[in-house]
């Protein structure tokens, strides 16, 4: 924006109006009131945003504190990651290069490793986040035929934040299941050989209780969703894994039951 001060001249406008973050306006130099801020933090530059079908947003933005700068993942309920964050005992970068929303309001995103020797803006490695929990990251063996089964001769070596990043909405049956596709680059261990190429890589989002098996979408559990379940459970449909361990099996059952007798008491 022409504010004739370089420390407030730049801000995320959406539909025609500077974005809010829980009531607080996201505009470089203002103070940050949403959830989950530090105090006296404040925004400092946009990096990224997405938004969906039905208005919702996400962005990542940079702040301050005094001297110590960070990078930060909001939306309009608040702050849900920041860089120095740890996440299963990786730290987040100051070095976010990807993010994505889907309808389901899930969220991905690339973000750096900090190394042991680095300071909170260096690293090392990349990973993938879904929401909060790490799905892929550098080192990982990569499905490269596609038969389901990871094969360890291809490693992946980069996740790359320009480029394709993007999710599906959760499965129809509203089951915990998503697939994430991605931009990054792939090692061939056995002759050393890398290429680039856009990997699907699956994601279980957190169990949705009753709605997760009301198969017909009518409000309700009923008989005609467990007539439903058992008829994907034959034929080991990938969306009968209650559990999301890849398997379908008796524990599914297991899981399928005790949901079923919550969900249709009176």
């Amino acid at each position: 924006m022409d504010s004739g001060d370089e420390a407030s001249d730049q801000a995320i406008v959406f539909d025609g109006s500077g974005l809010q973050a829980d009531g607080g306006l996201m505009r470089e130099g203002v103070v940050i009131t949403a959830a989950g801020a530090l105090q006296n933090e404040v925004w400092s530059r946009p990096l990224l945003v997405d938004t969906n079908d039905i208005g919702m947003w996400i962005a990542a933005m940079r702040t301050s504190v005094g001297d110590d700068e960070y990078v930060v993942v909001v939306s309009d309920s608040g702050i849900s990651l920041r860089s120095g964050q740890a996440i299963d005992g990786l730290t987040l970068a100051a070095s976010l290069t990807g993010l994505a929303l889907n309808n389901d309001g899930d969220t991905v995103s690339i973000w750096g490793v900090v190394s042991e020797l680095s300071d909170a803006w260096a690293s090392v490695g990349t990973l993938l986040l879904y929401n909060d929990s790490i799905v892929a990251r550098e080192g990982d063996a990569v499905d490269y035929d596609g038969d389901g089964v990871a094969d360890p001769d291809y490693t992946l070596r980069r996740l790359r934040g320009r480029g394709w990043l993007g999710m599906s909405d959760r499965s129809p049956t509203g089951l915990p299941r998503v697939y994430i596709h991605v931009n990054a680059l792939v090692t061939k261990e056995s002759t050393g050989e890398s290429f680039g190429a856009v990997l699907r890589i699956e994601a279980r989002a957190p169990n949705l209780g009753c709605a997760s098996i009301d198969y017909d979408h009518d409000g309700m559990v009923t008989t005609a969703d467990f007539d439903a379940y058992m008829l994907l459970y034959s034929s080991s449909d990938p969306d009968a894994d209650l559990n999301g361990d890849g398997l379908v099996n008796s524990q599914d059952i297991s899981v399928f039951v005790a949901l079923f007798a919550d969900c249709t008491q009176p």
